[in-house]
């Protein structure tokens, strides 16, 4: 009875420390879409400030690579939280 008591409790653990992880991958897929829509606000202010479009590419590389790491970053999360 104890062995299934302990196994439990660390079974409760591991969960508990699963579903904490969980909404850190949330928050940090959140932060990344919010430096992705900053990115895009200040690309717009500097085109509508007349700079030229050539020396913008660098803002939309940037913005590319933080969306592929976010999808990466939802689809570990996925690919890795237990079913309900």
């Amino acid at each position: 009875m104890a062995f299934a008591d302990d196994l439990k409790a660390k079974l409760d653990a591991l969960n508990s420390k699963v579903g904490s992880l969980t909404t850190v991958a949330g928050s940090a897929e959140a932060l990344l879409n919010g430096l992705t829509s900053m990115i895009a606000d200040l690309k717009a202010q500097l085109l509508n400030s007349g700079v030229d479009p050539a020396l913008l590419v660098p803002l939309d590389a940037a913005n590319d690579a933080i969306d592929a790491r976010t999808a990466e970053l939802a689809a570990s999360v996925a690919a890795n939280t237990p079913a309900a």
